[in-house]
């Protein structure tokens, strides 16, 4: 099995970026610091990409008092979710519900802002073939490369660009990687090795299903297996 990690000779089939540096000025929780990123539900398997809020949580602190709080978390598709959070050179704060009615924000328009901040701050997403048709989303920080799984543009692109609906693998947090359908060797590869891929990436695994991708609409094309 390859690991797309070490992978040497890699084929680049087009590369976009910026080269604008974050601003590690601005307060932890304002709206030009809000980001997203793809976490795993373990035991899901969610059959389309509405955003549903994961809704009340509870912990109990060390004096075994217990508190309620509700985060910006949302069930994405398959066995994902998303959390959005505040970005900065210190910490990553998850955001609240709250902040979004202070921003006046619906949760997909926040979805659109924190894919916009991550362009602005890592670089747009770069494609690069790897072998056999399979090709790696990467942008400028690996903490964020899942997160362009959100990014309906890229998605729209890169299907105009091979004229053909895609298969989409996030198996971990730095790795998001995709294949045209009608490549059936490359779909084979895909679906082999994505659990073995999920297992691997250990606490930083994201999903082990595969998804696809046809004329703006994301289903479940292999369900996980977690």
């Amino acid at each position: 099995m390859i690991n797309f990690r070490n992978l040497l000779g890699v084929f680049c089939i087009f590369i976009i970026s910026f080269n604008i540096s974050a601003n590690e000025e601005f307060a932890v929780t304002e709206k030009s610091n809000l980001m997203l990123v793809v976490r795993t539900s373990f035991g899901a398997n969610k059959a389309d990409p509405q955003l549903v809020p994961t809704g009340i949580q509870v912990f109990q602190d060390s004096d075994g008092k217990k508190h309620s709080f509700e985060m910006a978390h949302y069930d994405y598709l398959g066995d994902t979710h998303i959390r959005f959070v505040f970005d900065s050179a210190e910490t990553m704060a998850n955001a609240t519900p709250e902040q979004f009615d202070k921003f006046g924000l619906t949760p997909q328009e926040a979805v659109e802002v924190a894919i916009s901040n991550i362009y602005r701050d890592y670089g747009q997403p770069n494609i690069y073939e790897l072998e056999s048709k399979v090709f790696q989303i990467q942008g400028e920080s690996p903490d964020f490369d899942s997160s362009y799984f959100l990014d309906k543009a890229l998605w729209k692109r890169a299907s105009a660009l091979f004229n053909d609906a895609l298969v989409v693998a996030v198996p971990s947090r730095d790795l998001l990687l995709f294949s045209p359908v009608k490549d059936k060797k490359a779909l084979k590869f895909l679906s082999e090795n994505v659990q073995g891929w999920f297992n691997e990436s250990g606490s930083q695994g994201v999903s082990s299903a595969l998804f696809i991708y046809d004329d703006g609409t994301w289903k479940v094309q292999q369900s996980p297996g977690n």
